[in-house]
């Protein structure tokens, strides 16, 4: 699930190749026409407007990450940098949040040292077969967590990742005794995590 920010970026990435897609289409218009019945001019300034319609998407897209990574960085804190399973929770932190809204009957219970070691096992760690590990180092797997919040859809759309992987993941999460969409939120004050659990 994409957060806001993440959302945002998204959108203005596929601005920007729409309006890419409109310039090839005037291009290939011009070269259908063989510059015949085209006014030069009117057709200049539709490109610089185009390229600076881009250019200012480009500009506002980079203010995003930025904002974005400086507000990650402040939320995980200097002293938690080096923990990816802090790091993780607090960039899915609004993923945990609309799960919270959605699912108004769950109730949030601290998570146990045991769990928690659980969560943080390396994907390297893990008995899988080659391909799948491949696949998921491809998609940014790192920790088994990363297995639990991961977008499957986005999975069965790569190369050599089919149905036998998937049913090879979910062997992989139920012999933790874990399941998939389990968000998890990092509490830096009381320094726990939590999750919800129905």
């Amino acid at each position: 699930m994409e957060t806001g920010i993440d959302l945002i970026i998204s959108l203005t990435d596929r601005y920007c190749n729409e309006i890419l897609k409109l310039n090839e289409h005037i291009l290939d218009y011009v070269q259908q026409k063989g510059g015949e019945n085209i006014n030069g001019s009117s057709l200049a300034r539709s490109f610089v407007g185009l390229d600076s319609a881009m250019a200012k998407l480009k500009i506002a897209e980079e203010s995003i990450r930025n904002f974005r990574d400086e507000y990650f960085k402040n939320a995980v804190g200097k002293d938690n940098w080096h923990d990816e399973l802090i790091k993780k929770a607090v960039y899915h932190e609004e993923d945990y949040c609309l799960y919270k809204e959605s699912h108004p009957e769950a109730k949030e219970i601290v998570l146990s040292e045991e769990t928690l070691m659980i969560l943080r096992k390396r994907l390297r760690d893990i008995d899988m077969s080659t391909r799948l590990y491949n696949a998921l180092r491809c998609a940014d797997v790192d920790i088994l967590y990363d297995l639990l919040i991961i977008d499957k859809e986005k999975l069965l759309k790569m190369m050599n990742f089919g149905k036998k992987s998937i049913e090879e993941m979910n062997k992989i999460v139920d012999s933790y005794g874990l399941k998939y969409d389990y968000y998890i939120r990092y509490d830096r004050k009381e320094k726990v995590f939590y999750t919800l659990v129905e």
